[in-house]
């Protein structure tokens, strides 16, 4: 079994994006934070409390599993995702 490599090119596009939407983040809610909480960076902690730590877990952990496993429950998860869609 050989050794998977990441994409080098996607996930610098990747960390790219998030940290222009950090920096975005941090910019549009500093002041209402401060007004509001009294900490400017109340809603970037949250964000990267629950938003970004959770999901640099999760997709290594997607890196990690067997492709046949996710090609298995597939059409399941597409159900199940358009069940979720259509509940929004």
């Amino acid at each position: 079994m050989s050794k998977k490599k990441p994409d080098y090119f996607l996930l610098t596009i990747v960390a790219f994006l998030i940290g222009l939407g950090v920096l975005i983040l941090a910019s549009a809610s500093a002041p209402y934070s401060q007004a509001r909480f009294g900490n400017s960076y109340y809603f970037l902690q949250r964000q990267i409390i629950f938003g970004l730590i959770p999901g640099l877990i999760l997709g290594f952990l997607a890196f990690k599993m067997n492709i046949s496993l996710i090609k298995k429950w597939a059409p399941v998860l597409f159900f199940l995702n358009l069940i979720f869609l259509l509940m929004v």
